[in-house]
């Protein structure tokens, strides 16, 4: 029989024929010779784990605070939908009398932001109300830029059962049946554009969502339609 006090603890342990560790006797209650020492262990390391853990959580409240600190690498600024689309050139489309549905500023979300900008017309009947509307999400770095190629080759094979390819329009261009939209990878920006009537997307045309693009990209098409 050994004794052992450590920290006013009793520790008494014997040999045992049978099992592969010491029984040691702690105020009466039996442990094995392993437990034994990592309790003495952790007894005289308490206030070393207590450092430790504080440590560690000043690690990490740093490095989040580096993160909020350090926004995304802005390389190049976002496009801002409204100063690509404005109110007169909704007219254009609309008529003279337009409503603001949508005026969003870019938004920075990783390597991209987005911003989206959209009219209605001034009929109430909404079962006749048209509606046009575009969100462009533009790289703001190259890994951005490289991102929108990537994410927008994607959609245009996914969608290809129900979309049509649009030439001379942007570096690459289609219009979506399903939705009505007409999707344009432009430098470093992906737009999809909506225009016709807003609660029957589905009939947005090829010709009006084209015409919209054009206003967008600084192309103004000769014929309008006329109100």
């Amino acid at each position: 029989m050994q004794q052992l006090i450590h920290n006013n603890m009793d520790i008494h342990c014997r040999r045992s024929f049978q099992p592969r560790w010491p029984t040691c006797y702690t105020n009466g209650i039996i442990m094995k010779q392993p437990i034994a020492n990592f309790k003495n262990f952790a007894t005289d390391h308490k206030q070393s784990f207590i450092v430790g853990a504080w440590a560690g959580a000043a690690v990490l409240f740093l490095i989040a605070l580096f993160f909020y600190n350090n926004p995304p690498f802005v390389q190049y600024q976002p496009a801002d939908a409204c100063t690509l689309f404005t109110p007169s050139e909704a007219e254009d489309l609309l008529g003279d009398h337009v409503s603001n549905v949508e005026t969003d500023k870019p938004v920075i979300s990783g390597d991209t932001a987005t911003s989206k900008c959209g009219y209605g017309d001034t009929t109430l009947d909404q079962s006749t109300r048209k509606v046009a509307a575009v969100a462009i999400r533009s790289g703001i770095n190259d890994r951005g830029v490289k991102q929108n190629k990537s994410e927008f080759r994607t959609s245009e094979s996914n969608n290809k059962a129900t979309s049509t390819p649009i030439d001379s329009l942007g570096d690459d261009a289609y219009f979506n049946s399903v939705n009505g939209q007409l999707n344009v990878l432009d430098g470093r920006k992906w737009l999809i554009i909506s225009y016709g009537v807003g609660s029957t997307p589905q009939s947005n045309t090829i010709d009006d969502t084209v015409t919209l693009a054009h206003l967008v990209l600084g192309d103004r098409q000769p014929n309008l339609p006329q109100f």
